[in-house]
């Protein structure tokens, strides 16, 4: 064979070889073996904990979506201010701490707060008879007041009111049953000053006709006054900016005689 036809034999050869090494050998970095069992079951931990996150993620969005009913509002505050007032329906917030979401009677409820009372003069027992005349023990949420005719008498009461102003309120609402208290104390101090002590303690049971419907009209009257400068003190802490955003609807009183005084009252009547 001549020198020409071993180099072109040489040639025809030479791709042929190499394509069977491209085919034989890779073309990148031999591949990682597999993990072993302590890896995989790393990685399978670590999805269920992502899986959970996730999961509790969801839900923590979710804690301040509410539906709030028909005789209850929300007040939203978001980081301590308050953005927000939701009456009856769906509630859309963030959740906790971003916001906080506060839930309140509806302005058609009715709350009540009992007066609390005032320390008894030394000497003063609390056992006495009530308007009925059956012996009964004085509460002892009762204080003492003095009327316009130089007598004392003790008067429990019981304050009606509802919330008008939910923001108001919120932000009073640690000082409301305080307040109450000090308000009803000065507008029955007022009051019994104007008032006898019959106005309070009428027990004729004989009474009837236009005498009655009197002693009736009276108990309102001194009721009236008693409300009336109750909101009239929450109407002014409102003009000032400090109100307890409250209404008060009614007051329930109670009035007895001191034991000292009873026998002298049912002698006179």
């Amino acid at each position: 064979m001549s020198e020409h036809q071993k180099q072109t034999t040489m040639t025809e050869i030479n791709p042929i070889a190499e394509d069977v090494a491209a085919r034989t050998l890779p073309d990148g970095p031999p591949p990682e073996p597999p993990p072993g069992p302590i890896a995989q079951s790393v990685a399978i931990g670590f999805r269920a904990v992502y899986a959970v996150t996730l999961l509790l993620a969801v839900v923590w969005l979710g804690t301040n979506i509410r539906q709030i009913s028909p005789d209850t509002q929300a007040v939203v505050m978001r980081l301590g201010r308050i953005v927000k007032v939701q009456n009856s329906g769906l509630l859309l917030a963030w959740p906790r701490p971003i916001e906080q979401v506060i839930l309140l009677p509806g302005p058609e409820r009715q709350l009540s707060e009992t007066v609390s009372s005032l320390p008894v003069p030394g000497g003063v027992t609390t056992q006495a008879a009530g308007n009925g005349g059956t012996a009964e023990k004085i509460p002892a949420t009762a204080s003492l007041y003095m009327t316009g005719d130089g007598n004392v008498v003790f008067l429990d009461a019981k304050l009606t009111y509802h919330i008008m102003d939910p923001q108001a309120y919120v932000l009073s609402q640690a000082h409301i049953q305080a307040g109450l208290d000090r308000m009803f104390r000065a507008a029955a101090v007022r009051v019994t000053a104007g008032y006898g002590l019959n106005d309070f303690l009428v027990t004729q049971t004989n009474m009837t006709g236009a005498g009655a419907q009197a002693i009736t009209a009276l108990r309102n009257a001194v009721r009236d006054d008693l409300l009336n400068g109750v909101n009239a003190k929450l109407q002014e802490l409102t003009k000032e900016g400090v109100g307890f955003g409250i209404q008060v609807d009614r007051i329930d009183l109670t009035a007895w005689l001191p034991p000292d005084a009873k026998t002298a009252f049912d002698a006179v009547l």
